[in-house]
């Protein structure tokens, strides 16, 4: 936090930056020594720092409602009003001891602490820039996570692009984009998972996973989130069968009941090139599909309102095309 307050801010003094940092990680009485030593240093000076008001933004955005005291105080310091300054970080004081309470365990982090964590997350992964590309000299909240800064954040977190992990990851973000994470997509995504690290993402995934294949619900959410996630517009109406087979042969993984009529699909669909995409309809209606028929197909009736791409599936089941001798180049009389 200290590095990415500081260099956001580069004309504000150094001694502010620290004092921040300390009050933001609760310890405000040191903050409170070091802000009342450069009020001092201040008050023997002309102007106000500049600075200071861009900090006051900062805070804004970083620490909303809750945090106001801290705000007032650095805006304080900015007028020189060392008295004011004093009270309003007295009153963060108790705020935070108010949001942490005195039985906080050593190292647990207060809701002010996390929000920071996060925000310093998005921050590291969102100033990687794109091969070839000079790194963004600003983040701020109309930045975004990169293909590369996404595939780095993955890796930090152990956990394969092509993976469940990694789809789950993107649902809990609501990230519409494929390889892109807004700023908001990011924070509010790992605050809906209670983390502000890599590490504790990864185990909050875990339990998803868990979750996902024994709640049929939940499974039905991600399942659809999947098919808006790799449309290549959001008013599409379809996917493209070289995105569906791919997430297809993901998600199943944790449907073991649904595997044997999707691998089929997918062999069916790879051998008839005529499909191009798969519709929303011939999506959602899928898992339902693999669950009810058996796998002879002993019952199953086309005249029911399945799409006709799965009658077309039955039929290629029941009736393989005759394969092709391959061509080995040599004529019937050589």
């Amino acid at each position: 936090m200290d590095v990415e307050f500081g260099s956001m801010f580069p004309a504000l003094d150094e001694n502010v930056v620290q004092a921040v940092v300390l009050a933001c990680s609760g310890n405000v009485d040191a903050a409170l020594s070091i802000l009342l030593a450069y009020a001092s240093e201040k008050e023997s000076s002309s102007g106000a720092n500049d600075a200071g008001e861009g900090a006051v933004v900062f805070l804004v955005e970083m620490f909303p409602d809750t945090d106001i005291h801290l705000i007032k105080a650095l805006s304080k310091i900015n007028e020189d009003d060392t008295d004011h300054t004093v009270g309003f970080l007295m009153e963060f004081k108790n705020q935070l001891d108010s949001l942490g309470g005195p039985a906080r365990k050593p190292g647990q982090l207060t809701k002010v602490d996390k929000q920071a964590a996060i925000e310093a997350q998005f921050q590291k992964y969102a100033s990687i820039p794109i091969p070839g590309a000079a790194p963004p000299t600003v983040i701020n909240e109309s930045s975004v996570i990169n293909s590369e800064g996404v595939t780095q954040l993955l890796s930090d977190m152990k956990i394969a692009p092509d993976s469940l992990s990694a789809l789950i990851f993107a649902w809990q973000m609501g990230e519409k984009t494929m390889g892109i994470i807004t700023h908001n997509e990011f924070v509010e995504g790992m605050q809906h998972l209670g983390c502000s690290s890599p590490e504790e993402a990864r185990k909050k995934l875990e339990e998803l996973q868990v979750v996902i294949k024994n709640n049929r619900q939940k499974f039905s959410d991600l399942y659809q989130y999947a098919f808006n996630f790799c449309k290549d517009t959001e008013v599409s109406t379809v996917i493209d069968v070289s995105m569906a087979i791919p997430m297809w042969e993901i998600i199943m993984t944790c449907r073991p009941n649904l595997r044997y009529h999707t691998s089929k699909l997918i062999e069916f669909l790879r051998q008839n090139k005529a499909v191009k995409a798969i519709n929303r309809d011939q999506w959602l209606t899928w898992p339902e599909f693999a669950q009810a028929i058996p796998q002879n197909y002993d019952g199953y009736d086309s005249s029911q309102p399945w799409p006709l791409l799965f009658d077309d599936y039955v039929s290629w089941v029941r009736s393989p095309p005759a394969c092709t001798p391959p061509d080995t180049g040599m004529s019937s009389d050589s």
